[in-house]
């Protein structure tokens, strides 16, 4: 058990200094609520992290930012700071904001991961522009119906139905939904400045586009755990540039031809046996396929534009699943590539694969070609189930 005075050596006090920045991370009860931050007449950017159960009283106009995470807080009724611009508040065991109300000027407040939260009074901060509230158990998202100039929105992890009020926040740039119960589209029509879309295993069964369509600045779309959708419907996104479709139940990939702007495609965990119609996404420089039926990649190996390609094998055999002449063809026609190699690196090409089998083909392979340029071969190869040439 720790002495007086070895208390009031913990005891912190903060007067009449130049600080404008600080962090303090795992103090103890006694420790924090001895905290003054008052005259810290300089102070405008505060992280407290692990600062178990204790919120100290804070009235500094100056403070814009403060961090308060993984404190296990539950209220944040001794925060009056009325010039904050940004907080966050997550990993906490917030249950409601009970004077959210009274930060008029916050621009930004993340309030994920406090479980059973309840958003009432969020509605009063008018002038949010980023907006995090994943993995709170939300229902009822009717407070945002206001919040006009958000332009970041991440709902991921809830179990909302409804998410008509988002209809109005016509300056959106970023919404994530993943994993909820959200089943129509038609929400979408109005987000014409809507920039990444996010609907990962949501419950939508009617998978038309039509209102989706309308978001003409769309860049980003990732619908992967869903399988009610016509894939022949993302064809008139020509202007996507990154696509995530992995678990979809995917058997054929021709509707994706037009999508020639895709800069990203993740095709991972379906039934895909051919990828030609990929051919000519000659902008396409990431795609993942691990987890198909491929046999045959010459079609995207004559890609010079690719930086990262990864395959996997599944339950097939080896020779079913990827063949390895075709990794070699890849190579055959990088050979001037791979004579640049420093420290992994193909200039920029990178060759991903997940199982130690290929792998280990893969570098007899070379070594057969006389591939002495590889000086060490096993330098540039994990045999951990890991990556290859990265």
């Amino acid at each position: 058990m720790q002495s007086e005075q070895e208390y009031q050596q913990k005891m912190i006090e903060l007067l009449q200094n130049q600080i404008n920045s600080g962090q303090i991370t795992l103090f103890d009860e006694l420790s924090i609520q001895s905290l003054t931050f008052f005259d810290c007449v300089q102070l405008n950017k505060l992280k407290l992290d692990s600062c178990y159960n204790v919120v100290p009283e804070l009235n500094n106009d100056t403070i814009q930012e403060l961090q308060i995470t993984y404190c296990n807080i539950q209220s944040i009724l001794g925060l009056h700071l009325r010039n904050l611009k940004v907080l966050n508040l997550c990993c906490n065991k917030l249950k409601c904001i009970e004077n959210i109300s009274y930060f008029q000027e916050l621009q930004e407040i993340d309030l994920s991961y406090n479980e059973s939260l309840m958003i009432s009074g969020i509605q009063h901060l008018t002038k949010l522009e980023k907006l995090n509230l994943c993995d709170c158990n939300l229902v009822n998202i009717s407070e945002l119906e206001n919040l006009v100039n958000l332009k970041y929105v991440d709902l991921s992890f809830n179990d909302i139905d409804d998410v008509s009020p988002i209809q109005n926040l016509v300056k959106l740039k970023y919404l994530d939904l993943d994993y909820n119960n959200v089943q129509f589209l038609h929400t979408f029509s109005r987000l014409v400045n809507l920039d990444s879309l996010s609907l990962a295993q949501c419950k939508i069964t009617d998978f038309k586009f039509d209102y989706v369509k309308l978001c003409i600045n769309l860049k980003t779309l990732n619908i992967k755990y869903n399988d009610k959708f016509r894939l022949e419907d993302l064809q008139y996104y020509v202007q996507l540039t990154s696509l995530g479709l992995s678990c979809c139940r995917i058997y054929e990939i021709s509707a994706l031809r037009p999508l020639v702007n895709l800069e990203e495609l993740n095709l991972s965990f379906n039934k895909i046996l051919c990828i030609t119609p990929l051919k000519n996404l000659l902008k396409l420089n990431k795609l993942k396929v691990q987890n198909n039926l491929i046999s045959d990649f010459t079609a995207v190996s004559q890609n010079k534009n690719f930086g990262s390609f990864e395959i996997q094998e599944q339950s097939q055999p080896l020779q079913e699943q990827i063949r390895l002449s075709y990794l070699m063809q890849t190579i055959d026609s990088s050979t001037t590539l791979l004579r640049s190699i420093r420290k992994y690196h193909v200039n920029h090409k990178i060759i991903k694969c997940r199982h130690h089998v290929i792998l280990k083909q893969f570098q007899k392979q070379l070594h057969k070609q006389n591939y002495t340029f590889l000086a060490d071969v096993t330098s540039f190869f994990s045999l951990n189930n890991t990556e290859v040439l990265q």
